[in-house]
């Protein structure tokens, strides 16, 4: 672009595949841009060490649309919701083997799995073999619409990933923003989405027995978590706003493209 335009600026995303697993290309492009957009602090480093100067790196946290956040409604107790691709670093074994454990001591709970994939037929087999299976509802994939009801009425959410490109998932601002208790297993940067909870339930990545003690303790004093619940919710509608993040780089923007414009320079908009 440059060779027909040395006045173009340049943008550029990466994130939590393209810092994963390291793909040649965009390292150049991120060193050769104008401004590297990230949407995780625990990023910064990671794109220091690979060569991007520090002072084009921009963390924009990527938001959710809130017009689609269902207004406060109450959960229903024991509601359990796991909303991920039926495959197997999304952990969905793991919040089956898990949900076993809850639904042996409290009986009521009832787990919703909300997603579609190769690995489903055999989490089907998993959950007869644990004896569950009358108390699992797999939904396959559904409307967005769909997920956020679900979500807007669930006791806790469980994402039990262990996928190395999870970073700060869109889903569990959706959960927290219809008010779910969340029980995570650890990533980077996770600590930037539950950092204002006075309960971080995160397990480390494989530890299902713990995740379902978690949840357990969740429905033994569910008067505990309230607090988490509402502080949660506000700080997703307050700090994951989509339209806000928008707005931020477009303001980035506008900033880069008049200072190439008092310079003289012709001016055009690039993003990948």
């Amino acid at each position: 672009v440059r060779q027909f335009d040395p006045g173009v600026v340049i943008s550029t995303s990466l994130g939590a595949y393209d810092l994963a697993y390291g793909q040649g290309p965009w390292i150049d492009l991120a060193r050769r841009a104008d401004v590297v957009w990230t949407h995780a602090e625990v990023n910064r480093p990671m794109l220091e060490a690979l060569g991007v100067p520090s002072g084009l790196i921009h963390v924009r946290r990527r938001g959710i649309d809130l017009s689609r956040v269902p207004a406060k409604v109450p959960f229903v107790p024991g509601k359990l919701l796991c909303v991920a691709r039926l495959v197997p670093e999304k952990g969905v074994e793991l919040v089956l083997r898990a949900f076993r454990q809850i639904h042996d001591r409290y009986p009521a709970t009832h787990l919703t799995v909300i997603g579609e994939g190769p690995e489903r037929h055999r989490f089907e087999i998993l959950a007869a073999s644990l004896g569950i299976e009358a108390a699992v509802r797999f939904m396959g994939a559904v409307p967005h619409r769909s997920v956020m009801a679900e979500l807007a009425v669930t006791d806790v959410f469980l994402l039990l990933s262990h996928s190395p490109g999870e970073r700060l998932p869109n889903v569990v601002k959706e959960a927290m923003a219809c008010g779910c208790i969340c029980v995570l297993t650890t990533s980077p940067g996770i600590d930037e989405l539950i950092g204002p909870l006075a309960h971080r339930l995160v397990v480390e990545r494989g530890d299902w027995q713990n995740a379902a003690a978690l949840v357990e303790a969740v429905l033994k004093n569910p008067e505990s978590f309230q607090s988490d619940r509402d502080t949660g919710r506000s700080f997703i509608l307050r700090e994951f706003d989509a339209d806000s993040v928008a707005a931020a780089r477009m303001s980035l923007w506008r900033s880069l493209i008049e200072r190439r414009s008092h310079s003289g320079k012709v001016n055009l908009e690039v993003e990948r």
